[in-house]
């Protein structure tokens, strides 16, 4: 979904908008990207080299930052603002206009953040790989990877988060770059380098999920065959659902409520109670305790979290509608469709 949407606008940018005699668009760009470029990445038999594709990644994500904060400070996306103005001219991307003072905030909707909120534990079942791959490694080496490495990352996504609201309000995207104009040099840059780097780096993500999948079904020697079986059916999976799904706030949020609730509460907690049983069953003179009562709890807490914010995220997109205010700051009547994930009007 990122790919196809960054280089969606690279392709307006560069004012490309046919090659060979077909369309070059969203669902093309997603079919070349797969089929050319991240299905051939994911079916090399090293990936040493990839590696190197993480400092791209840093590059681009310091570097949007940093734009995010300039354009924010500088208000070109304000009313008045050169780029604020283009958009309106063109019409192309009237969600632009922020939805400040216009109906307020609505509290059920932080249910939406605290799903999208909950994909920061998602990465913990690469732990013990980063611990096995870590050079000299201690329990306070690790630790300082540990804290270091989720300290960096809430610092920039606080930065995004932030940044885009105070740029664009209840218009924002759930892919904030979604927002800036094509005409941005500064964005398109951005979208440069985290389109580069996520379509370099996605092979290294997808051997990690192989990887789980083979030991999920015990299969210890895979032929290389059934590797790229693997790959073949997963990326025209991917390519697949990226075509349908198009607003990437909502698949982040509807997953995170889901697999964020399971994998935090409910996953954990069903290992603990099974331990816990064959335990007390190895051994008769203990007993189950306290904790594994408490632990029962928390499968329950999980399961009625992720289904609530699940729910809160399929109501919102049901309930989509058209919107029609007049910006108080600019006189322009606006007739825009809320098209993006919204986090409040």
């Amino acid at each position: 979904m990122i790919i196809g949407d960054l280089f969606s606008d690279l392709a307006i940018t560069a004012g490309v908008s046919q090659v060979a005699g077909v369309a070059v668009n969203r669902n093309s760009i997603l079919f070349v990207a797969h089929l050319f470029g991240l299905l051939p990445l994911c079916l090399l038999r090293s990936f040493t080299f990839l590696s190197y594709a993480s400092f791209l990644g840093i590059g681009g994500l310091l570097f949007t930052a940093f734009f995010m904060i300039l354009r924010l400070v500088e208000g070109s996306y304000a009313p008045g603002g050169v780029f604020f103005n283009q958009l309106v001219a063109s019409g192309g991307k009237n969600i632009i206009v922020s939805s400040f003072d216009v109906m307020g905030t609505k509290l059920i909707k932080s249910l939406i953040l605290i799903s999208m909120l909950t994909n920061s534990y998602l990465c913990h079942y690469n732990a013990p790989k980063f611990l096995r791959e870590l050079q000299d490694a201690t329990r306070k080496r690790f630790d300082t990877l540990t804290y270091s490495s989720f300290f960096g990352a809430f610092l920039m996504n606080a930065i995004y988060m932030v940044a885009g609201f105070l740029t664009f309000g209840g218009m924002s995207c759930g892919l904030i770059l979604n927002n800036y104009a094509t005409s941005d040099f500064l964005a398109t840059i951005s979208r440069g380098a985290i389109g580069s780097s996520i379509l370099l780096g996605y092979a290294l993500t997808f051997d990690g999920f192989r990887t789980s999948v083979l030991e999920f079904f015990k299969v210890k020697e895979p032929t290389q065959k059934l590797k790229d079986v693997i790959a073949c059916v997963f990326i025209a999976s991917v390519c697949a659902g990226s075509m349908i799904l198009r607003d990437l706030g909502v698949v982040v949020s509807f997953l995170g409520a889901l697999l964020g609730s399971f994998v935090i509460y409910v996953f954990p907690s069903m290992m603990f109670r099974g331990a816990k049983r064959q335990l007390v069953k190895s051994d008769s003179s203990k007993s189950l305790g306290l904790d594994y009562h408490v632990a029962g709890g928390l499968i329950g807490l999980g399961t009625f979290l992720g289904l609530l914010g699940a729910t809160v995220v399929v109501l919102k997109v049901n309930t989509g509608r058209v919107l029609m205010f007049t910006d108080r700051r600019t006189g322009l009547h606006k007739n825009s469709i809320l098209s993006c994930h919204v986090f409040s009007d």
